[in-house]
């Protein structure tokens, strides 16, 4: 007997569970819309925290409850009854379907290419215009909705009004803000690429690549700032073309007063070693006084040109990574500033 109950318990509970029934067309449509806002409601809180977090975890966590929030909802939507005929209902599972994909491909390939965009420009361009294309896929979503809804509406003759939500104007202003970074991103990467290139010729103490890069870093910056010229405040805004136009500036003075006094010592060094190798391999029996002059003398020499290396290596260092925090900074304050958080 308590075996039957049991089983009657769940088929009962189970035909409630089954399918959500309506009363009229209005309550249906408010079903619908709020099963659907409630998802972009949580795309905007994923975009809210790829604009103002910089944990990994964070994203990933939002994406993952994005993902569960849809198929929960498509669930519902499934499960209930359909008012007005079926095309709104199947193609709002098709959009919700679409958005998962979003998550599991496009969301995937921004994530994998963030991984290696500080290794040349042309990987952070791959980056940004990953970016760019997830962007324009999570906006075309809205519209494919926004158009069958009102497909809906005139072939139930209801009318709707055309006024942009308040989500649907946070996201499309979030994509402007993006859109505007990510150019100037590219203008300021441009350059800042030929810093890390200088950066890993001095770790290898390579003479010819610091002279190299250093130049390219010169030319590059130059041009930056002839480029920035073109571009506006975003709404009035210009602290980030400042900021940037600061940093490339900084760059031409890195190039003009750091590296002749690192490469001059490299240079210096190796002949250094060359005399003292010769020096050496030379028994001290054999050793006439010039060469012994000439060795002690380079070695004053080396020694004055150390404390200017040391000098001009750690104004290198130090001077980059001001700016570079500072550059970071001015970014990061730009799209708080621009994108809200609520």
């Amino acid at each position: 007997m308590k075996k039957l109950f049991v089983t009657l318990f769940f088929l009962l509970s189970f035909a409630f569970a089954k399918a959500q029934q309506f009363d009229d067309m209005g309550e249906y449509l408010n079903f619908m819309n709020k099963e659907y806002r409630s998802i972009s409601k949580r795309s905007w809180k994923l975009t809210q925290a790829v604009a103002h977090s910089k944990r990994d975890k964070t994203i990933q966590k939002r994406k993952q409850q994005l993902i569960k929030a849809i198929n929960n909802s498509m669930n519902r939507i499934k499960k209930a009854e359909t008012v007005g005929g079926d095309e709104y209902k199947n193609e709002t599972l098709k959009i919700m379907q679409f958005r998962i994909d979003i998550m599991n491909e496009e969301f995937e390939k921004v994530i994998d290419l963030e991984k290696i965009a500080q290794e040349s420009y042309d990987a952070m361009e791959a980056y940004i215009l990953a970016q760019e294309a997830l962007d324009e896929k999570s906006a075309e979503v809205e519209l494919q909705y926004e158009k069958a809804v009102k497909e809906f509406g005139n072939k139930n003759n209801i009318n709707f009004t055309d006024e942009e939500s308040e989500l649907g104007n946070k996201m499309r202003k979030a994509g402007e803000v993006f859109d505007y970074k990510n150019d100037l991103f590219l203008i300021y990467f441009k350059v800042k690429i030929n810093e890390i290139y200088l950066f890993e010729s001095l770790e290898k103490q390579d003479v010819n690549g610091l002279q190299q890069n250093a130049n390219a870093l010169k030319t590059e910056a130059l041009a930056g700032i002839e480029k920035l010229k073109t571009y506006k405040g975003f709404n009035n805004d210009k602290s980030l073309i400042l900021a940037i136009n600061k940093s490339f500036k900084n760059y031409v003075k890195m190039a003009d007063t750091y590296i002749a006094p690192i490469t001059d010592f490299l240079i210096y060094q190796k002949d250094f070693e060359k005399l003292k190798t010769t020096l050496d391999k030379t028994s001290p029996n054999k050793r006439t006084k010039k060469m012994v002059d000439d060795f002690n003398k380079k070695v004053d020499e080396v020694n004055k040109k150390l404390k200017l290396y040391n000098k001009a290596q750690s104004g290198l260092v130090n001077n980059a990574n001001k700016f570079n925090t500072s550059i970071a900074n001015s970014f990061d304050n730009f799209v708080q500033k621009h994108i809200p958080k609520d």
